[in-house]
């Protein structure tokens, strides 16, 4: 991948052409509004700077339709929050069209502010579901919450994030330990990424360590009574890569991830039980046949 890319914490597949869209988690406000276009094996073909958008830390991108359209817009989440400060977070819909091949610059098409139903939250992870309401992964050790944006407050500049679940993720160690401060820990899992599959039927969570599907339609969940995801997840036998905080979907058996320090690009195709994974991802993707995972 191209060594622009060195800090990769969003990853997004065009609908218009064999293109993948980066953002770097950079704390420097022009590569935070900066996204990367390449080609699928991360050679990089151009960039383009998002407009008229000033951002505090940028975490993920999305392509799905325009809120009330047919046509395809990229989503830009300005949704982490290490402090836990923020009053408000922002997403940026731009028109994937504003993103052709002499663009330098692209101007949102809104630019929503976001507040949390019960306050602040720090957010890694962000998808669009099929159809068209918007969800935030926060991240927390060992646990997140599943926050719903009504496709309808999309147009709005101003909405409300209502969570709708929480996943309880596996321990990575059961015994606490004493680490580098002298203090005893257990380690947990930390959500960096997530993408719902194109059909709508099941969703993926990137960790520090694991890539879990999740066989369950979000559009299922309820505020009351609120349902908390605990073995549900399929752990993916996938190649764990450092810092690894970019994930999507590509049809409904493929995965493209990559991580903050390393500089390949990584598939992982799902069929049933049968897992494959490739260092660099193929020339030109394979088709997908349409088969869900089981």
């Amino acid at each position: 991948m191209d060594e622009r890319i060195n800090e990769a914490s969003g990853l997004a597949i065009s609908r218009l052409g064999q293109e993948l869209y980066h953002l770097n988690d950079h704390r420097d406000e022009i590569n935070y509004s900066t996204i990367y276009v390449t080609d699928f094996q991360g050679k990089l073909k151009r960039s383009v700077v998002i407009s008229s958008f000033k951002v505090d830390d940028t975490e993920e991108l999305r392509v799905a339709k325009c809120p009330g359209e047919e046509s395809s817009c990229l989503y830009v989440g300005d949704i982490g929050d290490n402090d836990w400060a923020r009053e408000s977070v922002k997403i940026a819909i731009i028109k994937e069209e504003a993103m052709h091949a002499k663009a330098k610059t692209a101007a949102p098409l809104n630019v929503l502010t976001i507040t949390y139903e019960d306050g602040p939250h720090d957010a890694e992870g962000m998808s669009i579901h099929p159809n068209g309401d918007l969800y935030i992964l926060t991240k927390m050790g060992g646990s997140s919450g599943l926050y719903r944006v009504s496709k309808e407050q999309l147009k709005a500049k101003r909405a409300k994030a209502v969570l709708v679940g929480q996943i309880k993720y596996k321990r990575i160690n059961e015994k606490p330990y004493r680490n580098e401060e002298g203090k005893m820990v257990i380690d947990e899992e930390w959500a960096t990424s997530m993408d719902i599959a194109p059909d709508g039927k099941s969703f993926a969570v990137m960790t520090y360590n694991d890539i879990l599907i999740y066989p369950i339609d979000l559009a299922s969940l309820e505020k009351s009574p609120l349902r908390t995801l605990t073995t549900e997840g399929k752990r993916m036998m996938a190649p764990r890569l450092g810092q690894q905080e970019a994930l999507a979907y590509l049809g409904s058996n493929r995965i493209f991830y990559n991580s903050e320090e390393e500089t390949l690009m990584h598939q992982m195709v799902c069929k049933g039980e049968k897992q494959t994974s490739y260092d660099v991802a193929p020339k030109e993707p394979e088709e997908d046949d349409g088969e869900e995972e089981e």
